[in-house]
């Protein structure tokens, strides 16, 4: 069970964040997106390969489900380069253990480099959505906005499922 669990929670993490989320639109500027857990709750052990790999088909799902041409793909891909330093310099994680993980944090250790990561994503993904920094004051409510939103639903699924 344990090879198919990262495979079930991919299917579970997409299905649910397409499902319930991508229909409410809660805001013009910032609309939650939790997809992103199925990253953060990976080992800090998870080769880089493996890591690129899970992050590049998750934001290609996401691109095909948004047709959002590539966008969701690249922020996924930055927030999955950006996961090893965050967890090495922030939580003090060696990547030498498999229950290293964002998972097995608590609320306190949770929050600070999850607001970090996603911030990444979201500064990424509304840049390349907006085709750049034109309307300025509307990409930064949108990526704050936007932040606060996912990190808040986050924070609640980690608060829900976290390991015990």
């Amino acid at each position: 069970m344990s090879i198919l669990r990262p495979y079930l929670n991919f299917v579970l993490v997409l299905g649910a964040q397409w499902l319930f989320l991508q229909g409410m639109q809660f805001s013009i500027y910032g609309n939650p997106y939790f997809y992103m857990l199925f990253l953060l709750w990976l080992p800090s052990n998870t080769k880089a390969a493996a890591l690129y790999t899970y992050a590049f088909v998750l934001g290609f799902a996401m691109d095909g489900f948004e047709q959002s041409g590539g966008a969701h793909t690249i922020a996924t891909l930055l927030m999955a380069a950006a996961k090893p330093v965050v967890e090495r310099g922030l939580v003090g994680f060696t990547g030498n253990n498999e229950l290293e993980s964002f998972r097995e944090l608590d609320v306190r250790r949770f929050i600070i480099p999850t607001i970090i990561l996603v911030f990444i994503h979201h500064t990424v993904l509304f840049s390349l959505e907006n085709y750049g920094f034109e309307l300025l004051k509307a990409l930064l409510v949108r990526i704050v906005l936007s932040t606060t939103t996912s990190v808040a639903s986050l924070l609640v699924l980690h608060m829900l499922f976290k390991r015990k």
